[in-house]
């Protein structure tokens, strides 16, 4: 029980410290899949230029608006510094996107 109690304080700590970071302006993290294999076939993650392409382009409803750093690997994904696109001030075709 006190396990269970440990792994639950933990979890609220963490939602917690999320919560803060994103109401204080940090940056977002966006990352997608990149196996070893595929780290090691391409000498790395793709470059910040290079990444939007894996989020989903903006212009055709994607989520991502701009990649701001470079590529950090974590455990199977390459994780960026990201601004969210704000689709209040946004508009997209759908139908001329593929």
């Amino acid at each position: 029980m006190a396990s269970f109690n440990h792994h639950v304080r933990a979890f609220v700590l963490v939602a917690v410290a999320a919560i803060s970071l994103s109401a204080s302006g940090c940056s977002r993290y966006g990352c997608f899949d990149y196996s070893e294999a595929e780290y090691e076939a391409f000498d790395g993650c793709p470059s910040q230029e290079e990444a939007i392409d894996f989020f989903g382009s903006p212009s055709c409803g994607g989520e991502v608006a701009s990649v701001d750093s470079g590529p950090e690997y974590r455990d199977g994904y390459c994780c960026y510094e990201i601004t969210e696109t704000d689709y209040d001030d946004y508009y997209y075709d759908s139908t001329t996107c593929l």
